[in-house]
């Protein structure tokens, strides 16, 4: 489309272009940027579980609860590999070498982050979230499937700082099957991720 001409009666003024692009693009923007903003301490994950544990939907409460999971273990695994903000997108984006988390857990495993119980429920629980985002027929947490998946889940123990730098691992009551344990499972595990990267970056 061809430029309006200048009018002759008028100083000439230098047209400005639109730095910001249109109010669709800033706000798909804006959105990403959302996304992209880490939780980066123990607290972080604590106030999102806290938020999203009254969840009415299985199928969305398991979806982002294990995808809670995976965001605090890539924080644990930047925290070992010291990643750069430049490089955070190359090695973690969707294409990246270590985006899947299939791929997160075989690096956390490979760096030590975690031991072969932990391995376990971190194999369990991503087949959970596959099997919730994907089943085309109506699934919960008392499909026989789902129901026997959760609870081969360990409950793990929950790791604190006692003197801010040392880990201090203390015992969580035992007893839950089902729902109730994927969710103290997950809800320990992003825990223990967190606060693994935070005594990591002390």
């Amino acid at each position: 489309m061809a430029k309006p001409p200048k009018p002759t009666d008028q100083p000439a003024r230098p047209r400005r272009k639109n730095k910001g692009g249109s109010p669709v693009r800033k706000a798909i923007d804006g959105l990403a940027r959302l996304i992209s903003t880490r939780a980066t301490t123990p607290e972080h994950f604590d106030a999102y579980f806290k938020e999203i544990s009254g969840a009415a939907s299985d199928r969305g409460m398991g979806i982002i609860m294990v995808t809670t999971v995976e965001n605090a273990l890539q924080v644990a695994i930047e925290s070992r590999l010291s990643i750069g903000e430049g490089q955070r997108q190359t090695l973690f984006g969707p294409d990246g070498p270590i985006g899947a988390f299939v791929s997160k857990i075989r690096m956390g495993l490979a760096l030590e982050i975690f031991g072969p119980k932990t391995h376990q429920n971190l194999e369990l629980l991503r087949a959970i979230r596959n099997a919730f985002a994907h089943s085309k027929i109506s699934i919960d947490f008392e499909t026989n499937e789902i129901k026997t998946a959760c609870n081969l889940l360990e409950m793990p123990l929950i790791r604190t700082a006692s003197d801010g730098t040392q880990p201090r691992w203390s015992v969580q009551i035992l007893g839950y099957s089902g729902r109730p344990l994927f969710q103290m499972v997950c809800h320990t595990l992003a825990h223990n991720f967190s606060n693994y990267a935070h005594l990591n970056n002390k």
